[in-house]
């Protein structure tokens, strides 16, 4: 009986230990029975607490609630994301060398440009992927993500070398590493990335192997 006890507790410390890596999905039947590929790209399943929620491979989006009860999508915010509030939630720490009033937050999880800037956004309409506006604030940056490369909200989807931020603003501060930025091909490499703590380059959006941490910038 107690042989039986152990290999009970041995099974249970041994299904921990199994945590699922993150996975990214392009279509519901990626993630199988009953599953949803959500629009940030991973899979949400039915629970009877909130409606639908992400699963334990969800990067950024680990076990949250999408939507409310019965799967509703949330007001201006991507389908199947609650509405995010105004204001900066708990977890953004001012930073000494960034403007005054603003507060950022590490989303330590790698995963594309993409991913990382609806995560930013998700919680709250006064965030978004962090844009360094100078040295300094690269530098602080560089600092809380504590890993290079890492995402900054800059890109140039809509006209290729027309570098502008999250926020629509255009970029001013583009402190390129050597032979960047090289657009690459096939997709094309259209989203910005701190390659030191003092330089930028390019990457693809949305790609699996362009997989990052990054940082979000509130302002409340």
């Amino acid at each position: 009986m107690r042989a039986l006890s152990l290999l009970s507790l041995l099974a249970l410390i041994c299904a921990g230990c199994l945590r699922t890596t993150e996975f990214q999905c392009s279509a519901n039947l990626e993630c199988g029975n009953g599953g949803t590929c959500e629009s940030v790209g991973f899979c949400s399943f039915p629970d009877p607490e909130c409606g639908r929620r992400f699963a334990d491979s969800a990067g950024p989006f680990a076990n949250q609630c999408v939507g409310t009860p019965g799967g509703d999508a949330g007001v201006d915010g991507p389908p199947g994301i609650d509405a995010p509030i105004t204001g900066c939630p708990n977890g953004y720490i001012p930073l000494p060398g960034a403007p005054a009033g603003h507060r950022y937050r590490l989303l330590g999880a790698t995963a594309t440009w993409v991913v990382q800037s609806a995560a930013c956004t998700q919680t709250t309409t006064s965030a978004y992927l962090a844009v360094p506006d100078d040295a300094a604030e690269l530098q602080e940056l560089a600092t809380i993500a504590a890993a290079t490369p890492f995402w900054v909200g800059i890109h140039d989807m809509a006209t290729d070398g027309t570098f502008v931020t999250v926020r629509g603003a255009p970029a001013t501060f583009l402190p390129w590493a050597t032979g960047e930025p090289d657009n690459g091909t096939n997709p094309p490499e259209d989203c910005v990335a701190a390659a030191s703590a003092t330089q930028l380059m390019d990457d693809r959006c949305d790609n699996g192997q362009a997989k990052y941490v990054a940082v979000c910038e509130c302002e409340p």
